[in-house]
């Protein structure tokens, strides 16, 4: 054990001398504590990058090691783009798509999938497969590519990509970024740019990627060491631990919600899905009440109100179909323009909130905070999160924001009344 723990220290003494020396810990990422956030770091800076100079979205394409034919397109590209399959909310971290100079040429999209710290969701890769064939882009089976970026290059689980891996590939920043980033800052100082913020980034990357190095080296010497096996049982149940606290929190929400008689889409709050979400295959945990029905081009369409469990907790408006499906908000406005007018002025009074056209199939949404005005980041298990091990905190948690939900279900029902 003495031995073992030795060669662990040593290794990690040499990862933090190599940190010293490359000053990889002075960077601002780093310093303002986000240097593993997926969204406001990584995709952000990226695509800062990739805006800088188009030189740049082509030398991207080039060490992302894309085809030829990809490489010599001009680009759109979008962070979080909102996407809807089979009634499934999900978001695209960075999504590219072709600027054709002929209108008889095929468009091509690329999906960039950015992997830190989260897990792959259920059936995630499938779907955003899906969703550009839907779209388009894959008549003859060459115009998309999906980008599986870490930060070692590994491989997505069988649960995300359900067994096709066409298309798919398997990229690093450990590798590729890097690459990219020391090409960026060839180029851009060739024009006399500010290259500060490139390089801030990629000191940035450095320090995961071999902060990941080290933590690979350690865990091939605990492998078989008895002693250290109860720290590793420990933390397997931690995902466990962690989605029954889910589970007890939302299904607390969906019982007081139910004494308030509101009348859900579906059944019972689902005990596998909270389960699961610290697990492999991440799903998506939510709760929707109906807020109104009405008829639209002889089909029936619900206003619904949701609590979902992202990576925070936040309640959602939207339009579903009689299968309990979310619907093209964007859609439904162009063929029910006054309906939607009295829906989003309802929504704007009761939530006293501005809507904005976020590209997003959903009307509204609206982060839900703690009594101290914390926000629940499930994600990272958050200390608010932390805070709901004690049952009468979760109670009366559970019973202010399903007040509240019932509340602006209430008024939005409410006020659309009274327009009637």
């Amino acid at each position: 054990m003495k031995k073992l723990i030795n060669q662990v220290v040593g290794i990690i003494d040499e990862y933090e001398e190599e940190k010293r020396k490359q000053g990889l810990d002075n960077n601002i990422f780093t310093l303002m504590e986000i240097e593993r956030r997926e969204l406001k770091t990584h995709e952000y800076m990226i695509l800062a990058i990739l805006r800088h100079r188009t030189e740049l979205v082509k030398q991207f394409m080039e060490c992302m090691e894309l085809p030829k034919s990809f490489q010599n397109e001009s680009w759109n590209i979008e962070k979080e783009h909102h996407i809807v399959t089979k009634g499934k909310l999900g978001r695209i971290d960075l999504f590219f798509t072709s600027k054709p100079k002929m209108r008889t040429k095929k468009k091509k999209c690329v999906v960039v999938e950015l992997k830190i710290d989260a897990g792959d969701q259920n059936n995630q890769l499938k779907r955003y497969k899906d969703y550009v064939i839907e779209k388009g882009y894959a008549e003859n089976g060459n115009d998309y590519k999906i980008i599986y970026l870490t930060l070692d290059g590994k491989e997505p689980s069988e649960q995300s990509c359900r067994g096709s891996k066409k298309n798919i590939l398997l990229r690093s920043f450990e590798e590729h970024i890097l690459l990219w980033l020391e090409s960026c800052i060839e180029i851009c100082q060739e024009y006399g740019d500010d290259v500060s913020f490139i390089q801030q980034y990629q000191i940035l990357v450095k320090k995961l990627t071999s902060g990941e190095q080290m933590e690979d080296k350690v865990t091939e010497l605990i492998k078989g060491s008895e002693e250290l096996r109860k720290c590793i049982e420990i933390k397997q149940a931690l995902p466990d631990i962690k989605g029954q606290l889910l589970y007890d929190f939302m299904d607390t929400i969906h019982q007081e919600l139910a004494k308030k008689e509101c009348e859900f889409l579906y059944g019972e709050f689902d005990y596998e899905c909270a389960k699961e979400y610290y697990g492999k295959n991440v799903k998506i945990p939510d709760i929707i009440c109906k807020i109104t029905e009405f008829t639209s081009k002889n089909k029936k369409i619900k206003l619904a109100l949701g609590i979902e469990v992202y990576y925070n907790l936040y309640f959602y408006i939207g339009y579903f179909n009689e299968q309990n499906e979310l619907i093209n908000n964007e859609q439904f406005k162009k063929n029910n323009k006054r309906k939607n007018e009295k829906v989003e002025n309802a929504i704007t009074q009761v939530l006293n909130a501005e809507i904005r056209n976020n590209n997003t199939d959903l009307i509204i949404w609206k982060t839900i905070l703690n009594s101290n005005n914390q926000v629940y980041d499930f994600k990272h298990f958050s200390e608010s999160c932390a805070n709901l091990m004690d049952k009468s905190t979760l109670k009366k948690e559970a019973q202010r924001i399903a007040r509240d939900a019932s509340y602006y279900i209430k008024e939005i029902q409410d006020i659309l009344e009274d327009d009637e």
